[in-house]
């Protein structure tokens, strides 16, 4: 954290024993997230990668994940799919490009360990399908 890395993250590829990860303040390191980094660490726990220039989606999330903050970034696509993180206490995600459904109170009250989820944008726009409430956009249901 707090340097001047550029460049793209390595692969991962031949990390399967990687448990924590914290890439953050590094607003010069770009490219996507090594989708190898959450599929092939098993053990995987912790991730932290905030104000980057990272880009592309969020990879499925691994079983073992417990926390992860990504924010101020470029991600973009849809949020994973939380139910099948039984251990996740902390999650935090925002400023990014995301877009899609959030997740329901319901699916998040199933995460018995999760304490902490922020999920907002600072984008001050409001669209159609969005509403900006002092820093925080909430996305419309789409009845469709």
């Amino acid at each position: 954290s707090y340097n001047q890395f550029t460049g793209t993250l390595p692969r991962f590829s031949t990390s399967s024993h990687l448990t924590f990860i914290a890439i953050g303040n590094n607003p010069l390191l770009s490219g996507s997230l090594p989708q190898a980094l959450f599929s092939r660490n098993t053990r995987l726990a912790q991730v932290f990668f905030e104000e980057t220039a990272l880009s592309g989606t969020f990879p499925p999330w691994p079983v073992s994940l417990e926390q992860c903050s990504g924010f101020s970034n470029r991600i973009s696509g849809t949020l994973p799919e939380l139910s099948h993180l039984d251990s996740l206490t902390f999650l935090a995600v925002f400023n990014t490009s995301l877009s899609g459904s959030a997740p329901s109170i319901a699916g998040l009250s199933s995460l018995g360990q999760l304490q902490i989820c922020l999920l907002y944008t600072s984008d001050a726009a409001d669209e159609e399908d969005s509403v900006d409430l002092g820093g925080r956009r909430f996305l419309k249901k789409n009845n469709r």
